[in-house]
């Protein structure tokens, strides 16, 4: 009985240093963790932040004017959650793909809203 009541105090020390070991990760894994939260938390809100404006945009009831302003404000989320990734990213094939889009997306932002202005001046 003794010897049952050793090995099982034996197997709790052993599972409480397991956990401390395991609550004092390196810094890397650490600092890793944390990146990959912020990056999550971060995109999270930048994705909901273009779909509560996408949401929030009238509707004219015309099409094209619609679109235009539909697709400038999914761009404006896209460039944000680009810009997001660029604080995080660790592949550099992903990150002049990030830049691009970034870069593209804006010129296109200003091309839709050229667009939409001048269909919503049609439409009076």
């Amino acid at each position: 009985m003794r010897q049952i009541f050793l090995l099982a105090l034996l197997a709790m020390g052993a599972t409480v240093a397991a956990n401390a070991a395991d609550k004092s990760e390196s810094p890397s894994i650490s600092a890793a963790h944390a990146d990959k939260e912020g990056f999550n938390n971060e995109s999270h809100r930048a994705m909901m932040k273009m779909h509560t404006e996408m949401e929030a945009h009238k509707s004219t009831g015309d099409a094209d004017a619609d679109f235009a302003e539909m697709m400038a404000l999914h761009h404006k989320g896209a460039v944000e959650m680009s810009q997001i990734y660029l604080k995080y990213q660790k592949n550099s094939e992903l990150k002049t793909m990030a830049e691009k889009m970034i870069v593209d997306q804006q010129k296109e932002i200003k091309q839709l809203k050229t667009i939409a202005a001048q269909e919503s001046k049609q439409m009076k």
